[in-house]
């Protein structure tokens, strides 16, 4: 525990040391802190269980860690200050995030499509 308090420190004071040489402000330093503490332990999580061929669990960690992060951050944001949102952007941001989540559908579902008879699964045994 004091070595991961340690080296947090060090990352910290790491971060900022070079964000003061690169003139990047504090608030960009400190999300970026933030993003990757909250990555890191997702990251060794996903590997673990994609090594074990636990693809499922990885693509819903991904998927739900990453929603729950959003609206997490939506929801604080909006308690602190309402949000206004140009009606030009949803209709543009709207489309593309459907497609996002047909696109993901899809992909994470190809055993639906591909374990059919007659498919490319059923071929190779």
């Amino acid at each position: 525990m004091v070595l991961l308090k340690e080296t947090a420190g060090l990352f910290v004071d790491g971060s900022a040391g070079l964000a003061r040489k690169l003139n990047v402000s504090e608030l960009a330093t400190g999300l970026t802190v933030v993003a990757f503490g909250t990555f890191v332990p997702e990251l060794v999580v996903n590997s673990l269980d994609s090594i074990r061929d636990n693809d499922d669990i990885v693509v819903g960690n991904v998927i739900g860690s990453n929603c729950f992060i959003l609206f997490v951050i939506l929801s604080i944001s909006g308690l602190i200050t309402p949000l206004r949102v140009k009606s030009s952007t949803a209709w543009r941001e709207i489309p593309f995030s459907f497609i996002a989540i047909a696109v993901i559908y899809l992909v994470a579902n190809d055993s639906m499509i591909l374990s059919r008879k007659g498919s490319f699964n059923s071929r190779i045994g």
